[in-house]
């Protein structure tokens, strides 16, 4: 993944609290970054005093006023010309993951003003490469301090877009990078990522879900990307591998009205065993997914099917022995040469088809999400069932336990904080993934009886989405990095 600098400017000590400007804003780049994105955070200023230690900084020039400042951090000393940048202003809110934006590989883009689409402004900009005539031909021109008109474009924006045409961000990114004033006064949009203050008030000043969101360990919304643990290549190698065993594939069957208990590996799984037991003693048919089949079958619970995804070689361990077991093609092959009674499906991808027989019309393709658990829902739905029972799908952590038992693949998870109408929730991206998803999948099982529980982040969101569909912003849960 190309490295990525994020660059803002603190000039005569910014609303009178720079540090802490600056400070907030590292804090929210750091946080919103995708997990593992290598980059830095640079600071041009002409005042370090307290400033996070791993804030890289750099002197301003002692003659430049104001937004000037801006034009000198395209001085060619700088940066590297393969170095991807991405400029922020002091007084911006990263309020989402910029898996999306940091994504951008043109040459040079900014924002257009909110008011006036035609003309830049400097806000928020992004480039690579060598730039450094903008501030060259500013120095040459005598260093100019003029306004302009807001029909022709003033200050440093202005001055940029006398030399370039740059991308528009608003069209690269729609809704992603939104106004205070014209777009989040009263509430955040669901899609914004940024949100970019122009005047008063200052971010130190508004009220309302700013106070979450401009603070350290403040509060984001959940990731939006689902990253895979396996890559692509060994994907399609599993898939191939699978489809040549000769294994009957995953069949849809008429909707009927009986009960598939649904069993996911969070905390509170623990706390509802025996409710699980009575309803597989009443008839119900258990569906286990990885490791909750061996955890099941602990407790004298045998399950009835057994869901995998999970494209990691490790996963063979948690093999049914007694159950028939529904597995994805992308499962490892050591998952297929251990198990027997195996059903084959594939997960729905925009790749899948580039891996099939042109000639399979008859392979199932299952959507609905990229979790075991929602994976395990679409089977049940493609089985026929319409009344479904969720245990243990908490998308959350219970003190320091993230499985009703041990489980050491995800013993490393990047742990997050998370608020949910007042409730405070520890979780992992792909528990958080998993709640997003599930917002999404949840209109599609409208002929379907869904109940879920036990207690948790992702019971929580259920409550709210099931009575509340068209809840607005402060219904929805956030994320904090912890």
């Amino acid at each position: 993944m190309e490295k990525l600098t994020v660059v803002c400017v603190n000039w005569n000590n910014f609303c009178g609290r720079g540090a802490e400007y600056v400070n907030v804003l590292y804090d929210m780049v750091k946080r919103n970054l995708p997990e593992g994105y290598q980059g830095k955070f640079v600071c041009f200023t002409d005042d370090d005093t307290d400033l996070n230690r791993n804030i890289e900084c750099r002197d301003l020039p002692k003659d430049l006023n104001g937004w000037w400042n801006k034009l000198y951090i395209f001085k060619k000393v700088h940066f590297e010309e393969n170095e991807r940048v991405l400029y922020l202003d002091l007084d911006t809110i990263i309020t989402g993951a910029l898996d999306n934006i940091v994504t951008y590989e043109g040459d040079f883009a900014m924002l257009s003003d909110f008011y006036n689409p035609d003309v830049a402004a400097g806000g928020v900009i992004m480039w690579k490469g060598d730039h450094s005539y903008l501030w060259d031909k500013w120095l040459e021109a005598g260093s100019p301090e003029y306004n302009g008109s807001i029909e022709e474009g003033f200050g440093e924006a202005g001055w940029i877009q006398k030399f370039i045409k740059p991308d528009r961000l608003q069209d690269l990114f729609p809704k992603e990078i939104v106004s205070y004033k014209v777009h989040a006064r009263h509430a955040l949009p669901e899609k914004a990522k940024i949100v970019c203050f122009h005047g008063e008030p200052r971010p130190h000043m508004a009220e309302g879900w700013v106070k979450d969101f401009w603070k350290i360990n403040g509060a984001s919304t959940f990731y939006s990307k689902v990253v895979g643990n396996t890559d692509g290549e060994k994907l399609v190698e599993n898939i191939r591998y699978a489809m040549g065993l000769g294994l009957p594939r995953l069949k849809p069957v008429d909707a009927h009205f009986r009960h598939a208990v649904i069993v996911g590996g969070g905390p509170s799984l623990k706390d509802t065993i025996e409710e699980i037991k009575a309803r597989q003693l009443h008839g119900q048919i258990i569906f286990s997914t990885n490791a909750t089949c061996k955890y099941l079958m602990d407790h004298n619970i045998i399950p009835d099917y057994h869901i995998m995804i999970d494209a990691r070689p490790e996963m063979a361990e948690f093999v049914g022995e007694k159950t028939l077991n529904y597995y994805a093609s992308q499962c490892d092959k050591s998952v297929f040469d251990k198990a027997n009674n195996v059903h084959l499906w594939h997960h729905f991808s925009t790749d899948i088809t580039d891996v099939l027989p042109k000639d399979s019309k008859n392979e199932p393709l299952v959507g609905l999400g990229s979790s075991v658990g929602l994976k395990a829902i679409a089977v049940a739905h493609i089985l026929g069932y319409r009344n479904m029972h969720l245990y243990g799908f908490d998308s959350c952590y219970k003190d320091d336990n993230h499985h009703a038992y041990s489980q050491n693949l995800n013993d490393e998870d990047r742990v997050l904080e998370v608020t949910m109408n007042g409730k405070s929730y520890r979780a992992a991206p792909w528990m958080c993934a998993q709640v997003e998803e599930f917002k999404e999948v949840y209109p599609h099982l409208d002929d379907t009886v869904i109940t879920c529980h036990g207690e948790g982040l992702f019971q929580d969101v259920f409550k709210t989405i099931a009575n509340y569909e068209d809840s607005d912003y402060y219904n929805q849960p956030r994320r904090t990095h912890a």
